[in-house]
C-alpha cells in the first residue's frame, strides 16, 4: 500500500509536471537580433515546440501510469517496487510514442481498439501539421537562400564588414538548427510510433508510411539550406 500511494503521488506530481512543460513550450516573435520573425518561422518555431512537448508530455504521464498500475495488480507476494519501475519504462514508451496520453483528452485508454483510434488520430494529426512544416520551411529556405546570396555580395563588394556578415548570418543558422530540432522530434516520433503499434492496421501502416516520406521530403529542404550555407563566404 506503500508502494501504492507513492505512485500515486508521482502521478500527481507528474501531470502537474506536464502542465509545466506545457507552460514552458512557448516561443517569442522576435529574434535574438531584434527584428521580428516572420510568420513562417514563428509558426514553425511553434510546431516544433509542440512536437516535443508532446513527446516529453507523453512519456512522464505515461511513466506514471505504468508505474500506478504495475504496483497495483502485482500480488501481494511480488516485489511492488520492481512491477513499479517495470510499469513506468513500459508506460513511458507508449506515452512517448504516439502522444495518446497527452494528444487530444490527456486519459489513459482502456481498450486496444481505442488506442489504436487514438494512434492512427495522432499519426495523422502529424502529418497534416508536417505537411505545414514542409510549406513553411520552403517560404523560410527560399528567404534565407536570398539573404544569402545578398550577404555574400555585399560581402564580396566590400560594402558589409565580416563582423556585419557572421552577425545577419546567425538568422539563417538559427532557422537552420530550428528545422533540423522539428526533424530529429519528428523521427523520434516515427520511430514511436513503429515501436508502439501493436498491429497491422492498413490506416495505421499508410498514416506511418506518409510520414517516413514527408520527413524525407523535409530533410532534403533542408539539407538544400545547409549546402548553400556552407559555400557562402562568411564560412
Amino acid at each position: 500500500m506503500i508502494a501504492f500511494r507513492l505512485c500515486r503521488k508521482s502521478l500527481t506530481a507528474v501531470v502537474a509536471a506536464s502542465f509545466l512543460l506545457a507552460a514552458c513550450a512557448t516561443t517569442g516573435t522576435t529574434h535574438p537580433d531584434g527584428t521580428p520573425l516572420t510568420p513562417a518561422e514563428q509558426r514553425l518555431r511553434e510546431r516544433n515546440a509542440s512536437y516535443n512537448q508532446t513527446i516529453a508530455e507523453g512519456a512522464l504521464i505515461g511513466c506514471a501510469l505504468g508505474a500506478l498500475l504495475g504496483a497495483f495488480v502485482v500480488s501481494d507476494g511480488g516485489n511492488r517496487g520492481s512491477s513499479a519501475a517495470i510499469g513506468c519504462g513500459a508506460g513511458a514508451v507508449v506515452g512517448a510514442g504516439a502522444g495518446v496520453a497527452v494528444a487530444d483528452s490527456k486519459e489513459k485508454y482502456a481498450q486496444q481498439e481505442d488506442q489504436k483510434n487514438a494512434l492512427i488520430a495522432d499519426a495523422k494529426k502529424t502529418n497534416e501539421s508536417l505537411a505545414a512544416d514542409i510549406a513553411d520551411a520552403r517560404t523560410i529556405i527560399a528567404n534565407d537562400r536570398a539573404r544569402i546570396d545578398k550577404i555574400d555580395k555585399e560581402l564580396a563588394a566590400g560594402t558589409m564588414t565580416k563582423q556585419q556578415a557572421v552577425a545577419q548570418m546567425q538568422r539563417v543558422d538559427e532557422n537552420i538548427q530550428v528545422m533540423t530540432a522539428s526533424l530529429n522530434a519528428l523521427k523520434k516520433k516515427h520511430n514511436e510510433y513503429m515501436q508502439t503499434a501493436q498491429n497491422n492496421d492498413p490506416a495505421l501502416k499508410q498514416e506511418i508510411a506518409t510520414l517516413q516520406k514527408q520527413i524525407a521530403q523535409m530533410e532534403d529542404e533542408v539539407n538544400s539550406l545547409v549546402r548553400r550555407r556552407q559555400v557562402s563566404r562568411v564560412g
